[in-house]
C-alpha cells in the first residue's frame, strides 16, 4: 500500500508541475506590452541595485536546498513518507500558483529581461513549451526564464518548502543544518529581489504561503479532532489527505509526530500503535 501511495503522490506532483508550467507559457504569451506598461513601483526594487548575477545565485541556493532535502530523504527511515508529503504539499502548492499567475499578469520586473513571446502557438505546442520547461526544472539559468508569471515566486515556493522540511525531519541537535537551510531560504529570496527575478511582493507572499500551507498541513496530520471531523474544504485544501490515512498496520510515529531516525536503505518495523494515525 505505501509504495501506492508514493506513486500517487509522484505522479500528482509532476502533473502539478506540469500543469504549472503550461500557465506559466500561457501567461507569457499575453504578457502586457513592455513599452506601454513599465515594472510596478516596488520599494526594495526602486532603492537596491541591480544585481546580473542574482538569478543565479539564487538558483545555486535553490539546488542547494534541494540536495539537502533529498539527502535528508535518502538516509531518513521514513523516506516514502518524507517523499510523500512533499509530493503533495508541492503539488498543491504548485496548483495554487498556477491560479494566482493566471488570473493577475504584471508588467516584466527586469528591463533588460529577453521574453519570447509566441501568442499564435497552438495547444500542442505549448504543451512542448511546457514539458521542455519541466525538464529543465523551471531554471532560468538553464533557458527556462518564463516572463509575467510573478505572483507568487515558485522559487521561494520550492526553497522555503526544502527548508521547513529539513528543520520538521532532522534532529533539533543538527544545528549546523537548520541554520543553513534557513540561511540559504532568506540568501536565496533576496537574490531573487536583487537580480529582478521578482518583485518583493512575490517572494513575501511566496514564503508566507509555503509556511502555512505547510505547517497547517502537518498541524492536520497530527490532530486527532481534525482526521475525525474532516470538512469539505479539507478535501478542496489536501485533496489526497484521505487518502493516505492509513490504519494502525502502518504505525510509524509516536504522538502522531514522525520519529527523526536515519539509516541508508535498512529495513525496519515498529511496534503497532493503540490508535489510528495518519501517515499522510
Amino acid at each position: 500500500m505505501e509504495a501506492v501511495k508514493l506513486v500517487v503522490s509522484l505522479l500528482y506532483v509532476v502533473f502539478a508541475q506540469l500543469f504549472m508550467c503550461f500557465t506559466a507559457i500561457v501567461v507569457t504569451d499575453r504578457l502586457p506590452n513592455r513599452t506601454k506598461y513599465q515594472p510596478l513601483p516596488d520599494v526594495v526594487l526602486d532603492n537596491t541595485p541591480y544585481i546580473p548575477w542574482g538569478s543565479d545565485t539564487a538558483e545555486i541556493c535553490l539546488v542547494t536546498l534541494n540536495f539537502m532535502a533529498i539527502m535528508m530523504a535518502v538516509f531518513h527511515k521514513e523516506r516514502s513518507l518524507l517523499l510523500r508529503r512533499f509530493s503533495v504539499l508541492a503539488g498543491n502548492l504548485a496548483f495554487l500558483r498556477s491560479a494566482c499567475i493566471f488570473v493577475t499578469s504584471a508588467p516584466v520586473a527586469d528591463v533588460n529581461e529577453i521574453c519570447i513571446v509566441k501568442p499564435e502557438d497552438s495547444f500542442g505546442y505549448r504543451l512542448l513549451r511546457a514539458c521542455r520547461v519541466l525538464v529543465r526544472m523551471g531554471y532560468t539559468s538553464m533557458g527556462s526564464a518564463q516572463c509575467g508569471d510573478y505572483i507568487f515566486s515558485g522559487h521561494t515556493m520550492i526553497m522555503t518548502l526544502c527548508n521547513l522540511f529539513l528543520n520538521e525531519y532532522t534532529h533539533k541537535r543538527m544545528h549546523v543544518i537548520r541554520i543553513l537551510g534557513w540561511i540559504l531560504n532568506f540568501a536565496g529570496m533576496l537574490f531573487l529581489i536583487l537580480g529582478r527575478s521578482h518583485y518583493t511582493v512575490d517572494v513575501i507572499l511566496g514564503f508566507y504561503i509555503t509556511v502555512a500551507m505547510t505547517n497547517n498541513y502537518h498541524l492536520m496530520a497530527r490532530s486527532e479532532s481534525v482526521l475525525s471531523k474532516r470538512k469539505i474544504y479539507h478535501y478542496l485544501i489536501f485533496p489526497l489527505m484521505t487518502l493516505f490515512v492509513a490504519d494502525n498496520q502502518e504505525c510509524r510515529v509516536k504522538d502522531k509526530k514522525v520519529q527523526n531516525n536515519f539509516d541508508i536503505f535498512t529495513n525496519h518495523k515498529e511496534k503497532k500503535c493503540d490508535e489510528k494515525i495518519l501517515v499522510c
